[in-house]
């Protein structure tokens, strides 16, 4: 198993930025990529840190990729950096061009918890057609609701920055993701998501809507919750019930 932690350089952010990606030993060719986006705290490194990834690289052989983002939601800020841009556009590119992982639609898939499973929703519903299956844990989803839940002066600068001076959503870098399920209502290749919250979580009640509104909208979302709270306890076990739920794990 090979783990690299490094920078690589952004042509869509116009800078360098870390990246870690685990690999399986060779001479296994991974039988599938999987993106793996960290939350509002995290970094690059927090899915090694936390959850120890390499260890189910090499055993499930599997090639994940984690991108760097800041607090930026995974979009393109209004007043900052293109992050969707950079995550669902050039990081597959950037990720097959030095490592040589398969990222076809075949055999790619996302996830991320938090503030990375608001992203993972948004990458793979804009661009269903990219992904095999997608991972959603204790996902932070109808972020239109949070832009004006705090309004202390940092929280206010920081929702600004990725909205605008208003901070209204429904922009095209901000769809919001009831709008979003149903204009792919007709999509004709959707990805398998597998979504899962803790059922003392704050969050849990989106999740729970999220799936109904998928379903009605003809996704194919298969569900799991179990007692567990916003924490790393619970997403230490989200991610291989992920991976087994979407055919990448035993």
């Amino acid at each position: 198993m090979a783990v690299f932690k490094g920078n690589w350089y952004s042509e869509v952010l116009k800078m360098d930025t870390h990246i870690t990606v685990c690999i399986p030993d060779a001479p296994k060719v991974p039988k599938a990529t999987v993106l793996l986006l960290h939350g509002l705290k995290g970094d690059a490194d927090v899915w090694m840190n936390r959850v120890g990834v390499e260890f189910f690289a090499n055993k499930y052989e599997l090639a994940f990729i984690m991108p760097e983002v800041q607090r930026s939601w995974y979009i393109d800020m209004a007043y900052g950096l293109d992050y969707f841009g950079y995550v669902a556009e050039e990081v597959p590119l950037l990720a097959e061009k030095y490592f040589n992982i398969p990222t076809d639609p075949g055999h790619f898939y996302i996830g991320g918890l938090s503030m990375g499973g608001y992203g993972t929703i948004r990458c793979a519903l804009k661009n269903p057609q990219r992904y095999a299956g997608a991972m959603s844990f204790s996902a932070r989803v109808y972020m239109e609701e949070r832009a004006f839940l705090y309004n202390d002066d940092r929280s206010v600068r920081e929702f600004q920055g990725l909205l605008g001076l208003d901070r209204k959503t429904g922009t095209e870098n901000f769809t919001d993701v009831s709008k979003l399920i149903a204009s792919r209502k007709d999509a004709p290749e959707k990805p398998v998501f597998y979504v899962a919250c803790g059922t003392e979580d704050g969050l849990y009640p989106e999740s729970v809507r999220f799936t109904k509104e998928m379903r009605e909208n003809g996704f194919e979302v298969i569900y799991e919750e179990w007692p567990g709270i916003h924490s790393w306890d619970f997403w230490r076990e989200s991610l291989p019930r992920g991976l087994k739920a979407l055919g990448l794990a035993k």
